[in-house]
This record gives C-alpha cells, sequence and structure tokens, in this order.
C-alpha cells in the first residue's frame, strides 16, 4: 500500500517537473515578444490567421514565371522576424537565445555559409517527413536576422520548389 502511494507520489513529481520544462523552455514566440520593439529592431509577426487567408487563394502562375511557391507558402502557420541593427549587447543575448532554442528542439543544421564576415545558418525540425518548423539566423558585422517559421510543409513539396528554382 505505502509503496503504492510512494509510486503514485513519484509519478506526480516527475509529471509535474516535465510539465515546469515544457512550460519554460524557449520558444520563437518568447524571442520576438522578447526582442519586438526594441530600439534599433524591426520586427514583423504573421500570424496563424493571416497565413489561413493565403491557403484561400487560388494558385495563379504568372506568365514565363515557372516557379510556383504556393504550395510552400500555404503550409506555413506562422511566421516571425527579427532584425537588429547597431545594438551589440542585445544582439549577442539574441544569438545566444537562438542557440539555446536550437538546442533545445529537435532541430537540425539544413546549411550554413560564411562569406566575409557573414554568417547564415539554417536549421529544420521535422516529423517524419513533414517538416514543422524553420529557423534562419543571419549574421553580418553589427546586424543579425532571425526568421522563423512554423508550418506543415512536406519534403515532397519541398523538393519540388528546390528543383523547380535550381532549373531555373
Amino acid at each position: 500500500m505505502k509503496l503504492k502511494r510512494d509510486m503514485k507520489k513519484m509519478i506526480l513529481l516527475v509529471l509535474t517537473a516535465l510539465f515546469a520544462i515544457g512550460a519554460s523552455a524557449q520558444t520563437a514566440n518568447s524571442i520576438y515578444k522578447k526582442y519586438s520593439g526594441l530600439t534599433g529592431v524591426s520586427s514583423v509577426y504573421i500570424s496563424p490567421a493571416m497565413f489561413d487567408i493565403v491557403k484561400k487563394i487560388p494558385a495563379v502562375s504568372l506568365q514565363g514565371d515557372e516557379l510556383d511557391m504556393m504550395p510552400v507558402i500555404q503550409s506555413f502557420n506562422g511566421m516571425y522576424l527579427l532584425d537588429m541593427q547597431d545594438n551589440s549587447q542585445a544582439s549577442e543575448d539574441l544569438l545566444k537565445e537562438v542557440e539555446r532554442l536550437i538546442a533545445k528542439g529537435k532541430f537540425e543544421l539544413l546549411m550554413e555559409a560564411k562569406d566575409e564576415g557573414e554568417r547564415v545558418r539554417i536549421y529544420l525540425m521535422r516529423n517524419k517527413n513533414i517538416i514543422t518548423d524553420f529557423v534562419m539566423l543571419a549574421q553580418q558585422g553589427r546586424e543579425t536576422t532571425f526568421i522563423s517559421i512554423t508550418g506543415n510543409l512536406s519534403e515532397e513539396a519541398l523538393n519540388k520548389a528546390i528543383a523547380a528554382a535550381v532549373e531555373k
């Protein structure tokens, strides 16, 4: 009887700890809220409601333009963008927070490019063959840009878009 009670307490304690860890986890939303509105920071948030409107727009093809990005854009659920200029301390803090976000999630590095003081890293998170999160972090001199996009993009749709872009 005491063993059952102790086991229930242990399970309750573990669940509480897991909930607390999940509740305090860094998210793109919390990063956006922290830095949006600071001096020297440009910010853009596109809500799921806006992407719902975009999903209802019929596919439009422009004459001579064979690159159809509409399936990719229609897969998005939300987007956060921060661009910092000349705010070195906030920029350093942002970099650390994004690195913690990347480390805590199941992100994988998709691409990194370095060129004459500029560094761009692109990460994604997937659930099987569906890409659920995309993060880009770019640094050039005293400018830092953070973009986070959430959605449900199939790898097949992404591959088609990349193939079409390469063919152009």
